[in-house]
């Protein structure tokens, strides 16, 4: 379990910089009545990773009964896998049990039944700040 969390955190970190989260674009509206996401917009492409939880935060497949999110996400009870939608579509999973570490903004979830769905690809390594992620649709 520890290997499991020391693995997701390096992973979170990587994916967020590597695939150009930032905080200084402007906001846009949201799709489906939701709140502005800083730089966001409606998704047209669908990630098998990509989890929509019931408690409307976000979250992403990282094994096959995992899903890495925030702390403050922590009380869903359910999860929405590859869809644009958070209403439709993807698998649907519950959620049995959370492990938090302290000092992290992180909580992995588990789930009651393992998920169909590709997780997101690992980093293998620590890239060079500024080097492409090869983010795409779909996880070897």
């Amino acid at each position: 379990m520890r290997r499991l969390m020391q693995a997701t955190l390096v992973a979170c970190a990587l994916a967020l910089a590597m695939c150009g989260v930032t905080s200084a674009n402007a906001a846009e509206p949201a799709g489906e009545g939701g709140v502005p996401i800083i730089g966001g917009h409606n998704a047209t492409e669908t990630y098998s990773w990509m989890v929509s939880l019931s408690n409307g935060c976000g979250g992403s497949l990282v094994a096959s009964q995992w899903i890495v999110t925030a702390n403050h996400c922590g009380a869903a009870s359910q999860a929405r896998i590859g869809s644009t939608s958070k209403n439709s579509g993807g698998e649907v999973r519950q959620i049995d049990r959370r492990t938090t570490r302290s000092g992290t903004d992180l909580t992995l979830m588990h789930l009651s039944t393992p998920a169909q769905s590709a997780p997101v690809r690992m980093a293998q390594s620590n890239p060079a700040a500024g080097t492409p992620c090869g983010c795409s649709a779909s996880a070897a």
